[in-house]
């Protein structure tokens, strides 16, 4: 190794083979730290809280010097389980314990994730101590695997440590990032104002993230500078497509396929509105004449279907179910359009940029963007005539905007027909390369002051 390698430090809860939207960021930046010749130790979970996906193809993509220590813990969910199934045994003391253990659990517990978060930063300070990283890099959510890079960051005062925000903490209660508890809240925004002070850089995925978090640093704190706070974007890992759009010419093929990439989070009820959008488009009387409409999915939620068999739409929904990343790709190929959506109506919703959006953008496919106004999705996007950004609370808008994208895949007009112009091919490449992992992850290293 020679004498510009450094050694970096990676915490996040989910890592490969646990698949989801939670790894594709620290995935890259350990993927091109090892590959400019630095040494990469990752801290993650051996299992994610919150889903069982998998994928073990993900662990091709690393160069075999990383190293990655899995920890195991007991979450929140495992004790309240175990918990719920003492209320329903047959003893009355076990019944009445898992009762009051039960509720005490579920109000009381500090976070979801503090036996690993105990677990991790201890972990994390032993081996710092033995292995003298240059830089420690924590990302969240969930925000309490922090508490590794402060810990460390008190120990070894020459470590750079990096606090990076995929989604939102404290400021926005929606994400549902911290317990709703008598003293959750109020512990967890000290926490955080703590954190923020101590840490080195503070990164975030969009400004939106970003703009609510430098009020939280103390003016007499030392490095408070607003300097400390950088903007570096999600992104895509995908060399970038020239796009090439066909249009339709025979009844056998003439459906319009909007296909969705991306995880159905809990807080996302704009598929009601989407598919609301749907029945009017099928009532118009010049729909006749343009394609059917298909919406297709990676994994479509129960609550999700049930709405579409409620409005009558179920048959327009296509579940491919949870794929391997190269065989979801290879259907976003397929699609005619790609669907990204932001939920309207929450404190940062300005600030969501779907990571999936990049992709989207590297594919070279057209793009149906439901975001409100402001977005920050709208600021990536601006001047690109191959996508097309609605606000999913104007309905009228939604059928017109289907009605648009149904013509094009006819007749080539619109977004669709768009990107068969050579400019705006260009733009869209050039747009790809911004946001190329390998770039932002440079970025990121240079940060921190490695070489890249």
């Amino acid at each position: 190794m020679d004498q510009e390698s450094k050694l970096l430090y990676i915490v996040n809860m989910d890592f490969p083979p646990v698949s989801g939207p939670g790894v594709w960021r620290m995935l890259a930046l350990a993927k091109y730290a090892a590959l400019a010749g630095h040494r990469v130790h990752v801290f993650c979970a051996d299992r994610s809280f919150w889903h069982k996906r998998s994928d073990k193809s993900l662990l091709n993509q690393l160069p075999d010097s990383v190293k990655i220590t899995r920890i195991s813990c007991i979450y929140e969910e495992d004790m309240l389980r175990e918990f719920n199934k003492w209320r329903h045994s047959s003893n009355r003391l076990k019944r009445s314990a898992g009762e009051q253990l039960y509720w005490w659990t579920d109000r009381y517990m500090p976070d979801e994730i503090i036996d690993w978060a105990i677990k991790g930063s201890f972990s994390v300070a032993l081996h710092g101590i033995r292995e003298k990283p240059d830089a420690i890099l924590t990302t969240g959510p969930m925000h309490l695997v922090h508490a590794a890079g402060f810990l460390l960051s008190r120990l070894r005062r020459k470590t750079v440590w990096t606090m990076d925000y995929r989604d939102p903490w404290t400021v926005d209660p929606a994400y549902g990032q911290v317990h709703r508890g008598p003293y959750q809240p109020r512990l967890m925004a000290w926490l955080e104002k703590k954190f923020i002070e101590r840490a080195t850089w503070i990164t975030a995925v969009t400004p939106g993230f970003l703009e609510p978090l430098i009020p939280l640093v103390s003016h007499t704190a030392s490095g408070s500078s607003t300097a400390k706070f950088k903007v570096i974007a999600n992104g895509h890992d995908l060399d970038p497509e020239r796009p090439a759009i066909q249009t339709q010419t025979t009844a056998e093929t003439n459906t319009l396929i909007i296909h969705f990439n991306g995880t159905i989070q809990d807080i996302n009820d704009i598929f009601e509105r989407l598919f609301r959008a749907l029945v009017a488009y099928r009532s118009r009387p010049s729909t006749p004449a343009l394609p059917a409409v298909r919406l297709s999915f990676c994994g479509v939620k129960e609550c999700v279907l049930s709405i579409a068999r409620q409005l009558g739409v179920e048959d327009a929904i296509h579940d491919h179910g949870a794929l391997q990343q190269y065989e979801s790709q290879r259907i976003s190929r397929a699609a005619d359009v790609l669907l990204v959506t932001v939920k309207p109506g929450l404190r940062t919703s300005a600030g969501v940029v779907p990571a999936k959006l990049y992709e989207a953008i590297a594919l070279g496919k057209p793009i149906l963007a439901l975001v409100p106004t402001p977005s920050d999705v709208r600021d990536v996007l601006a001047g690109d005539a191959g996508s097309l950004c609605l606000d999913p609370d104007d309905q009228p808008a939604l059928v017109d905007g289907l009605c648009t994208l149904a013509r094009g895949r006819v007749d080539g007009s619109g977004p669709v027909g768009a990107l068969a112009l050579e400019s705006v091919q260009n733009q869209r490449m050039a747009l790809a390369q911004k946001y190329s992992r390998k770039n932002l992850s440079s970025e990121m290293l240079e940060l921190m002051g490695f070489s890249s």
